[in-house]
């Protein structure tokens, strides 16, 4: 995991160093304080109590049926390393079901609904939607202990890369922790989408948002699910029609919620061109005519007003009726001269109407233009493909041109690459532990015994996921490979005990049916410990418990699954490989 690159291993490497730093504490008390302590504690025989006979009364029952179950195994050898393989492969067809997101949703404790109007609103009105919108929420969500309404632009919303403009109005709802309401986040933001909706009907794209803003800065402040779409030979309008293509596409997949697109309408403009001569020869400076109509349109600071503790800016501009943003309104104005006279506007230049985009997007230098969306009830892979298959189907069709490239981005393009990076770092953990455990047993075939339990750890995480219904995610990934470590250490105990047993001269099956009866104990307490210190995570409901949930139930459905399987595939396993054992150790006897 130290290793890793990408957002995972800048999320995950503090992780990884308290793992690592816990485990070498951990090695250290086990080997100096432990010794200490049991020698002083431990020198009295207790007396036993019901407790302690009951316990070993149950052990020696299950002992005899394990040494029972050893036997049948034994006895169906093949029969149980193909059931086994069957097992291990059938479980890869459970990620159909589960599905992949990159992080899980967590509940941020507010819900943020940004609403956008048509272009051309002025901010006074979006201010009044937004109000409407909070009346709303104050009584769809009384658990929200303060409504906050802002309209236009702020410097943390683009930081956030939130929607800005006059004509976008963000209202937010601070809601207490979730161990004090009853609903989540997501669940109030879905009651109340429909009802906005009614109440602002001029509303053109509407999204609300159930976790923390920060969040999205994971994917870099986009959505879950967003297409970059741009052009290298084809025109604006291509890339116009395209998007609608797939933004209508997107609105047909199921788990698709408010897509929406960056692709903003033409904001109309005046442009005004001054004639230079005509300017020159009455004395008007072309600084004079632009200052005179920002101070009418938008107004001038003049001076400041201090009161107090008030410090105010004064501005000068005309009355708000006196204000009208059309060509002759504007060409009627005054400008002041160099002679002191005043002159109109309409005298020296001229205005016409035009459009321009209000944002321009571009990528390697071409336009780029993004479709967005969040997702819900379906994992972000499912969506992701279906709607991946969609744009093929419509490029096949021709009704997307060769020119258009599209391109997933944002949480999809990191969940891919999680997935690449966290199966090479599961991979390369395996083969660190197969070399730790090479060097321990002095041998190559123990330790490929042992390492048969690793994938059985895999396919019970994946079978907890799915029964829990929550998906794989990366944290979800990151329990696989904690659980690597984990899975071996039962198969460790198992196999150590039977060589040891072999070593006093039992037989092959003696030695496997002994060991493994006088080590069921061991394996079980063990496999226990690790499952119960998970529980509390597993079922912890906190702040952020969504982020850490998946790991813990990874952990505990790999360790449970893996132990049972290794208590009847790796004694199966051991007698199977028993000839090779024997040809190595003659070919090693003869070469010394």
């Amino acid at each position: 995991i130290i290793f890793v690159g990408g957002m995972i291993g800048v999320m995950f490497k503090e992780l990884a160093y308290v793992v690592i730093t816990t485990l070498i504490m951990s090695l250290l008390v086990a080997l100096m304080l432990v010794p200490v302590l049991a020698q002083r504690f431990l020198r009295r025989a207790r007396r036993e109590g019901a407790f302690i006979r009951f316990s070993e009364k149950a052990f020696s029952h299950l002992e005899s049926a394990y040494g029972n179950m050893i036997s049948w195994a034994l006895g169906h050898r093949w029969a149980v390393v193909g059931g086994a393989i069957v097992v291990f492969l059938g479980s890869f067809g459970l990620l159909r079901f589960i599905g992949v997101d990159f992080m899980p949703k967590s509940d941020g404790a507010m819900v943020m609904v940004t609403a956008e109007l048509p272009i051309g609103t002025n901010m006074e009105h979006s201010m009044q939607v937004g109000r409407r919108i909070a009346d709303l929420m104050r009584q769809e969500i009384p658990e929200a202990t303060m409504i906050g309404v802002r309209a236009g632009s702020n410097p943390m919303s683009a930081l956030m890369g939130q929607k800005q403009g006059d004509n976008i109005t963000i209202v937010t709802a601070i809601v207490p922790s979730l161990s004090e309401r009853k609903r989540t986040t997501f669940e109030m933001a879905e009651a109340i989408r429909p009802k906005i909706l009614a109440i602002a009907p001029e509303i053109v794209s509407l999204d609300i948002a159930g976790e923390n803003p920060m969040t999205s800065l994971v994917s870099g402040g986009t959505k879950p699910l967003t297409v970059e779409i741009y052009s290298r030979a084809g025109s604006l309008e291509q890339l116009r029609r395209a998007t609608k293509v797939i933004l209508d596409e997107a609105k047909q997949v199921r788990g698709v919620i408010n897509p929406t697109t960056d692709l903003m309408e033409d904001n109309k403009e005046m442009h005004l061109a001054v004639n230079r001569l005509e300017a020159q020869r009455l004395g008007v400076p072309t600084a004079s005519v632009a200052m005179a109509i920002r101070t009418s349109l938008y107004g001038q600071e003049v001076g400041r007003y201090r009161g107090g503790d008030e410090d105010l800016p004064l501005f000068l501009r005309l009355e708000d009726e006196d204000r009208k943003k059309d060509p002759q309104a504007i060409l009627s104005l005054n400008v002041p001269s160099l002679t002191g006279s005043l002159v109109k506007i309409s005298a020296v230049g001229n205005v016409s109407e035009g459009q321009s985009p209000i944002e321009i997007r571009r990528l390697d230098k071409q336009r780029l233009i993004r479709v967005m969306a969040d997702t819900s009830g379906r994992a972000l892979s499912e969506v992701a493909s279906e709607l991946e298959q969609r744009i093929a189907q419509k490029r096949a069709e021709g009704i997307i041109s060769d020119d258009i490239f599209v391109k997933f981005t944002g949480q999809v393009k990191e969940q891919r690459e999680m997935l690449v990076n966290l199966t090479l770092a599961l991979i390369v953990a395996t083969l660190l532990v197969f070399m730790v455990m090479s060097a321990q047993f002095e041998s190559l075939l123990d330790p490929l015994v042992i390492m048969f339990s690793v994938p059985f750890g895999i396919s019970g995480s994946l079978l907890a996921l799915l029964l829990t219904g929550v998906t794989l995610s990366s944290t979800s990934f990151i329990g696989m490979i904690i659980q690597v470590g984990l899975v071996v250490k039962n198969a460790i105990v198992l196999v150590d005990y039977i060589n040891l047993m072999r070593s006093k001269g039992l037989s092959l099956l003696d030695a496997v049916k002994v060991g493994g009866q006088r080590r069921l104990r061991p394996v079980l307490m063990t496999a226990l410990a690790i499952i119960l210190g998970m529980v509390p995570l597993a079922l912890s409901r906190g702040e952020g418990h969504e982020q850490w949930t998946p790991m813990a139930i990874t952990v505990i459905g790999g360790v449970a699954f893996s132990t049972l399987v290794t208590l009847v595939l790796i004694p199966t396993l051991y007698v199977l490989t028993d000839r090779f054992r024997k040809r190595w150790a003659k070919e090693a006897q003869a070469n010394a």
